[in-house]
């Protein structure tokens, strides 16, 4: 294989020329490329029956290829998964499964990846992946492979480090390469991909408000898991489509990465592989994001198998079959024996006779903290179990800084929906005067009387100076537009505001929703939630906001009427997936003999992990860095 010069590597990547005129691997000995696309649902796929989606480089690739119609995952979310992936083993077996509130996980040594297993049959190893979970230190899933870049990017970074990788190995042995795309996961923020899809500026509005773009999206996601925002369906809509913004920018990319690799000649001779960890929710169960249970929209994902010369190309393969296959079957497909045991299953027989998968249960598994999830897949029915669980409630008490008293002043920043401004962080910041300072989108333009609108409050703009915090620029009321970032300061008077200067702002540089000014007032709410006065202004401080640039000293603030803490309870459900309810019709009490007998097919199932050999992953305590990042992805409580 050549070794083309980075300029020319990166103008294949982003323009799709034909570059290369040949090579690849041995024919005997195909290359691996398995990609791993984070958080994809499988409806979104044309192959899985989306129409007009965001996927048109993996359905042409589906036409290609064997698709199979029911795949799921182990788990909801990223830590549990991807090692099974990567293994062919369960989470019970590898043992990677325990929240990140509680430590790390670590895959032990003597469990064996398929990067360990191709490297030691003569294959070059490389992995490329964005995700906080498998980075070495914290998931160690970097075993085996030569080449482990934790931090590649975004998807055309990602790609790109990529083929600079493969431009610098000489063709003389196949590759086994993991590219794990981490775009489509929360926060959705598609930039150049919105205006492909022509998604309505209203969007970009509403973003911007509930602050999707900055470091303080998880609020959406807790204020909705806690019931304290409802989202009705145009925006729930609003969130399905900035999602597929970043499905379709991956989508893109991918697209190109496997036009150089057929321009170049290595993708005849190359098996590519397809699939997610998890899928995503949009309150089918009443939840954003993914990783709060076992549901079809967090379990079920694509999985796409593409042979070297188009072999099998437009087969499809019903039954159920899951990530865990993943292993064997590249290894059966390679003529390989596995060095260690795995409880996967080779799909290549399937595959061959173009016929459903042979009939088989299949087990997801999860845990955080005291919280046990399962289920279990038998034909057409779901089981669900859950343990040891507690309903969300809010603290007894809020712990809040002792310096956070009348007259200090801060700076709050988080989210606007519902009609209130809900901070994420609370700073404090150097006394100044006790003017109120408001930042964030203008929701209408200036009228006759002299007026806009921002953050809920109407704002007279009458007296006010101009300014301008973009180097270079004019301002003036005439500039103004709905959308368009500024920053206030002034004083309330009457509820109204009083602007006594005006700056414009850039939006990609500052998009944080912020109120700042003169703490007059504190109280504790029954749901949790801190109601701070800032100046006039109420600002409902979430429970697990940040306290930022307060001296260690705590005060705690009695919380009135608490709701009481429910006890533990444990719970089971049985479902049929074919019915139109699907999992959200229980028929355990209906059918109490089917859920009997799948309850004890569950533990059965459990059993014979056991015996199998769990693995005992090893724990690592996150450091401070790596706790705030896993925080803001809704991975840390």
């Amino acid at each position: 294989m050549r070794r083309l010069k980075l300029t020319t590597l990166l103008s294949c990547l982003l323009a799709l020329p034909a570059c290369g005129n040949g090579g690849s691997a041995v024919e005997e000995r195909p290359n691996v490329l398995l990609i791993c696309i984070d958080a994809l649902r499988a409806d979104r796929l044309g192959a899985y029956g989306a129409r007009n989606g965001p996927t048109p480089a993996l359905d042409s690739l589906a036409g290609r290829a064997v698709v199979f119609k029911r795949a799921y995952s182990v788990a909801s979310w990223t830590k549990p998964a991807v090692p099974s992936l990567l293994t062919g083993l369960y989470p019970a077996q590898h043992g990677v499964m325990e929240s990140a509130s509680r430590g790390s996980d670590l895959l032990p040594e003597r469990v064996e990846t398929l990067a360990e297993q191709l490297g030691q049959d003569g294959y070059r190893t490389a992995a490329f992946v964005e995700n906080e979970h498998l980075r070495k230190r914290y998931g160690r899933l970097d075993q085996g492979f030569e080449y482990y870049a934790e931090e590649a990017g975004n998807a055309p970074s990602l790609a790109h480090r990529f083929l600079n990788w493969l431009t610098r190995t000489d063709g003389s042995e196949p590759f086994f390469a993991y590219l794990h795309f981490l775009d489509p996961h929360w926060p959705y923020t598609p930039d150049d991909a919105s205006s492909q899809l022509g998604l309505d500026p209203e969007l970009r509005f509403k973003q911007d408000l509930w602050a999707l773009r900055a470091e303080h999206w998880w609020l959406l996601r807790e204020r909705v898991a806690a019931g304290k925002l409802s989202l009705p369906d145009q925006d729930v809509e609003a969130l399905r489509e900035l999602y597929d913004g970043e499905v379709f920018a991956t989508d893109s990319v991918i697209g190109r990465l496997l036009e150089w690799l057929d321009a170049d000649g290595v993708f005849k001779d190359t098996l590519v592989i397809v699939t997610s960890d998890h899928g995503e929710g949009f309150l089918e169960h009443g939840r954003l994001d993914h990783g709060y249970g076992l549901y079809e929209e967090l379990l079920r994902v694509p999985l796409i198998m593409r042979f070297p010369g188009d072999r099998f190309a437009g087969s499809e393969v019903g039954g159920l079959v899951q990530i865990v296959d993943v292993v064997p079957t590249v290894l059966d497909y390679l003529g390989l024996s596995a060095h260690s045991a795995v409880f996967g299953r080779s799909l290549l027989r399937a595959i061959k006779k173009g016929s459903t998968a042979p009939d088989r249960k299949l087990l997801a598994q999860e845990r955080h903290g005291k919280t046990s999830y399962l289920a279990l897949y038998e034909g057409r029915y779901k089981y669900v179990r859950t343990r040891n669980a507690y309903a969300p409630s809010p603290p007894l008490i809020r712990i809040v800084p002792e310096a956070l008293q009348a007259g200090a002043r801060v700076q709050a920043e988080g989210m606007y929906a519902g009609g209130r401004i809900v901070a994420g962080e609370v700073k404090r910041i150097q006394p100044g005067d006790k003017d109120l300072e408001l930042q964030g989108p203008v929701a209408s333009a200036p009228t006759a009387t002299a007026m806009l609108t921002l953050l809920g409050f109407k704002v007279d703009i009458a007296n006010a100076n101009w300014g301008s915090r973009l180097a270079g620029a004019t301002f003036n009321p005439a500039e103004i537009h709905r959308g368009r970032w500024i920053r206030v300061d002034g004083k309330l008077e009457h509820g109204r505001f009083m602007a006594r200067k005006i700056q414009s702002i850039d939006a990609t540089e500052a998009a944080d929703i912020e109120v700042e000014g003169v703490v007059t007032g504190l109280e504790a709410l029954p749901d949790g939630d801190l109601l701070l006065d800032i100046s006039g202004v109420a600002v409902y401080v979430d429970p697990k906001a940040y306290w930022k640039n307060f001296p260690a000293e705590r005060r705690e603030i009695p919380v009135p009427d608490p709701v009481t803490r429910p006890q533990p309870y444990d719970w089971e459900g049985v479902y049929d997936l074919r019915s139109p309810g699907g999992q959200s019709t229980n028929l355990a009490e209906k059918n109490p003999q089917l859920l009997d007998t799948m309850s004890s097919d569950a533990e059965f199932f459990e059993r014979r992990l056991k015996d199998f050999g769990v693995r005992s992953a090893e724990t690592v305590e996150l450091d401070a860095a790596m706790r705030d990042r896993l925080r803001e992805l809704g991975y840390l409580k």
